[in-house]
């Protein structure tokens, strides 16, 4: 199993240099988008976004008319301290009008932490908006690429938050996988 943990598919490794997002859209809060996977019981999508290119990206089992799922609200505004290695922590980078973001699913055994990716694109719309237009995943171990298709079309809705879960305590953090090796070193100097 210590071998399934290498990330392969994993290449937005985390510097925790400053992104310069807060410039381009609201980040004091969450994003809810159509989920662009073409399952029923998955109707939208929360992210939510740090400046030091940490997010939150989270599947939620309602329907898209719920708009949110109040534990996992709970959990972005840091509520639910000792719950926070539920949440679906990765790291993002800023390509010319798109961010990408890859996220850590985690499914538990046999998929230990880094096992399985999921890619998820959005695009920077006009005044301050994003829209995912497309997502899908890969794992170490899996059969084949898991494809979700992109049937988002859709602007993703902003909702602000007064507080937002605490990023320094993302458990990808404690991952050397996760680091850029450069900026690893020299965390692990401080």
């Amino acid at each position: 199993m210590c071998c399934a943990s290498k990330a392969k598919y994993f290449t937005n490794y985390y510097t925790g240099k400053y992104t310069g997002l807060d410039t381009l859209i609201n980040l004091q809060g969450y994003y809810i988008s159509s989920s662009c996977y073409p399952n029923p019981y998955n109707g939208f999508v929360m992210t939510m976004f740090y400046n030091n290119g940490l997010a939150l990206h989270n599947s939620c089992n309602n329907s898209p008319e719920d708009k949110e799922d109040d534990f996992l609200v709970n959990l972005y505004k840091g509520y639910l301290k000792k719950k926070v290695y539920w949440l679906q922590w990765g790291s993002y980078v800023i390509k010319d009008d798109t961010i990408k973001l890859q996220t850590n699913v985690t499914f538990g055994f046999p998929y230990p932490s880094g096992a399985f990716i999921e890619y998820s694109d959005f695009k920077l719309l006009p005044g301050g908006r994003i829209q995912l237009v497309a997502e899908y995943g890969r794992g170490d171990d899996w059969p084949y690429d898991w494809k979700l298709h992109p049937d988002c079309n859709k602007p993703s809705v902003f909702f602000p938050l007064e507080t937002k879960a605490d990023s320094t305590k993302c458990p990808l953090l404690k991952k050397k996988w996760f680091w850029d090796k450069a900026s690893y070193e020299n965390q692990k100097k401080k």
